[in-house]
């Protein structure tokens, strides 16, 4: 082989050798760009996800708490009529009792505008949409329907000449007991769905960073059912046959048909 033939092999050997790995490198760039990219994309999916889930623990610490709130307040006029012969009148009054009812009442809505912010995520979060409606409709009809009256006859009155006060007779006293009751019902099962709702988030949000599901509520009555985005069409059901919300809903649908109908 003659020195020429070797300088030209030997070259064209390197020049084939550079382009390989030219194209190598390449590649591993472009990979190593396209995993980037991925990453970059998947980091910010996960600071969206977050961002949202602090959302719903915001509504659902929000609901909690009212609903604590208002529960303490109902035990304890309760225990407070109980010991009115040896403490006094009760220490409570009905405005302020007012502001409590009003708080949980306005925590569900807030719970409501942060399911209909993300039904994008699954359709299915309807469920709780309705739910707190449902849980809304049932806290106000306990106050101001059933409970309202008897408990502006029942607490004290600070009036310019001192406090008024005059003790419940025994049918009044069972009276305020029923709507007290309604009214601590309504706010449990409020508490009780958004902790449904927090539940159903992780799973669509934060799943990835654990391993299976949050648990499913399990309610002590069996009348009760816990919301899952699994049992969304039997809760539904359940939800239009059974609640005063889907009653009022139609009542409302059937007035507006109604007007319409009115118009020339």
């Amino acid at each position: 082989m003659t020195p020429i033939w070797e300088a030209a092999t030997s070259g064209g050997f390197t020049i084939v050798a550079a382009a390989v790995g030219a194209a190598v490198v390449m590649h591993q760039i472009r990979k190593q760009g396209e995993q980037g990219r991925q990453q970059t994309a998947e980091a910010e999916r996960l600071r969206l996800n977050l961002k949202i889930y602090d959302e719903v623990t915001a509504a659902v610490r929000s609901i909690s708490a009212s609903s604590i709130k208002l529960s303490t307040a109902i035990h304890r006029i309760k225990m407070q009529l109980d010991n009115a012969q040896i403490a006094g009148p009760p220490k409570d009054r009905f405005l302020e009792f007012g502001e409590l009812v009003s708080e949980a009442n306005l925590a569900l809505a807030e719970g409501i505008e942060v399911v209909e912010r993300w039904f994008i995520l699954d359709r299915r979060l309807d469920v709780f949409q309705e739910a707190f409606n449902v849980a809304g409709e049932d806290l106000r009809h306990a106050y101001y329907q059933r409970l309202a009256r008897q408990l502006l006859l029942t607490l004290p009155m600070d009036l310019p000449n001192g406090t008024h006060w005059i003790p419940p007779t025994p049918e009044d006293r069972a009276t305020l007991d029923e709507g007290l009751n309604a009214l601590w019902r309504a706010s449990e099962q409020g508490a009780s769905y958004a902790t449904d709702f927090q539940n159903a988030m992780q799973g669509l949000l934060l799943a990835e960073l654990g391993r299976g599901q949050a648990p499913v509520r399990k309610p002590l009555d069996p009348a009760l059912i816990a919301v899952t985005l699994e049992n969304r069409d039997e809760v539904m059901g359940r939800f239009d046959r059974e609640t005063r919300f889907a009653q009022v809903r139609r009542q409302a649908e059937a007035d507006a048909l109604a007007e319409i109908a009115k118009r020339p």
